[in-house]
C-alpha cells in the first residue's frame, strides 16, 4: 500500500495523472477492517483529486461497510469524508462543504483536513482556506510520522501560497511559493506546481 501511495502521490506531482490513477486504483484494494480506515481516507484524497471516479465508488463501499460493522466516531467520520469527496465530484458544492465539515467536526483526520483547506482553496474562500491551512501546518508533522507522502506538504505549501494571494497577503504567498521553489525549481523547473508557485512568487515580492 505504501509503495502505491508514494508513486500515486510523486505521479501527481510530476504531471503523470494516468500513471497515478494506475496506483491509485492499488491503494483501495484494502480489506474492509478499521485497521485499513486511515489509508482508505487518504485513497479517497488522491482519487478525487485526480477525477477517479469508480476508485471512490470502491473506498465508499469499504468505508461504508466499516462503518456498518465497527461503528464509531472515525469510522462513520470516514465514510461522511467519502461522501462528501463523491459530492465534490459531483459538483454539489454546498453538500460536500456540510460534509467536510461534519467528518471534520466528528473525528480527526489530516486527509480530511487536507480535503477541506483544499476544498476551500478551489472555491475561491480564502478565509476558511487560510484558516484550515495554518491548522494543517500545526498537523504537518502527522504526514511525516505516519508515513505518508511527503510531497503532499509541498502541494500545501502551494495551495497556501494560493489562499495567501487571494487575501492580498503577499508576504505568505511569497514565503510559501518560495518554501516550493527552494525544494523543487531547480531540478524541476517544468513541473506545473514549480510554475504555479513561481507565478506567486514573481507577484508577491514585498514592497
Amino acid at each position: 500500500y505504501q509503495a502505491n501511495e508514494f508513486l500515486c502521490g510523486l505521479y501527481y506531482v510530476t504531471d503523470h495523472p494516468q500513471l497515478a490513477r494506475r496506483s491509485v486504483r492499488e491503494m483501495a484494494d484494502l480489506p474492509s477492517f478499521p485497521p485499513t480506515a486511515r489509508s482508505l481516507a487518504c485513497a479517497a484524497s488522491w482519487a478525487r483529486r485526480l477525477g477517479d471516479n469508480e476508485t471512490l465508488a470502491k473506498v465508499r463501499a469499504s468505508a461504508s461497510q466499516i462503518a456498518f460493522r465497527w461503528p464509531n466516531a472515525y469510522t462513520q467520520a470516514l465514510e461522511t469524508h467519502v461522501k462528501a469527496l463523491q459530492s465534490w465530484r459531483s459538483n454539489d458544492l454546498p453538500d460536500a462543504r456540510k460534509l467536510l465539515l461534519a467528518s471534520s467536526g466528528s473525528a480527526f483526520d489530516v486527509w480530511t483536513l487536507f480535503d477541506l483547506a483544499e476544498f476551500f482553496t478551489q472555491t475561491g474562500q480564502w478565509e476558511a482556506a487560510g484558516q484550515y491551512w495554518e491548522n494543517f501546518e500545526t498537523h504537518r508533522g502527522s504526514i511525516i510520522a505516519n508515513g505518508w507522502f511527503p510531497g503532499v506538504l509541498i502541494l500545501g505549501w502551494l495551495y497556501r501560497a494560493v489562499a495567501a494571494r487571494g487575501r492580498n497577503e503577499r508576504r505568505l504567498a511569497f514565503q510559501c511559493s518560495q518554501n516550493v521553489l527552494d525544494h523543487w525549481s531547480n531540478s524541476n523547473p517544468r513541473l506545473r506546481i514549480v510554475q504555479a508557485a513561481g507565478n506567486i512568487n514573481a507577484s508577491s515580492k514585498p514592497l
